[in-house]
């Protein structure tokens, strides 16, 4: 366990009555296991369309911190928004290769407008996920609403390319 203590004062003054704050920073080590395990592959495709505006949005967003958080070093992560078109917030790296503070700002940017384009969003989300060297046993995670109002819409065409993916190892939630 590391612990690092941190006072809001750098001098206090002998016989005189004060108030300080003190923060207590406690790391746990990193257990053997979750060091030596294989990284492992995840790329999320989010819906930033109108229809996600408010509640849904900030919860995927708080989400998607809280996801970056606990990746290990070795895992890989990527980010692609969709609404009328898709565009890749966060190119997909190992966790090690990507700054994380901007990383952080880049999600906590993401704001919500435009139609629902799912196909255009996990089209380029798939694309990004197969150009990284270690694909297997990777997870595409779509957060959505689910009313697909452009691009592609049958979801039987979705399902297709979701079952072609599972073929090579892709897994999408």
């Amino acid at each position: 366990m590391k612990i690092n203590a941190h006072l809001d004062l750098d001098l206090v003054a002998l016989e005189t009555q004060d108030r300080i704050t003190l923060m207590l920073d406690l790391t746990a080590p990193i257990s053997d296991a979750s060091s030596t395990r294989p990284g492992q592959a995840v790329q999320v495709v989010l819906d930033r369309s109108g229809s996600m505006e408010g509640a849904p949005l900030t919860s995927a967003l708080e989400s998607i911190q809280k996801l970056v958080d606990r990746l290990a070093p070795q895992d890989s992560f990527g980010l692609v928004t969709f609404d009328d078109t898709s565009l890749i917030v966060a190119p997909h790296r190992k966790m090690s290769d990507h700054h994380i503070p901007s990383l952080k700002h880049a999600i906590k940017e993401i704001r919500s407008g435009g139609s629902t384009d799912i196909s255009s969003g996990y089209l380029l989300g798939l694309r990004e996920l197969t150009q990284s060297k270690n694909i297997a046993g990777s997870t595409l995670i779509l957060i959505s609403d689910g009313h697909a109002n452009a691009g592609e819409q049958d979801p039987k065409k979705l399902e297709k390319i979701a079952s072609t993916s599972a073929a090579n190892a892709i897994t999408t939630s």
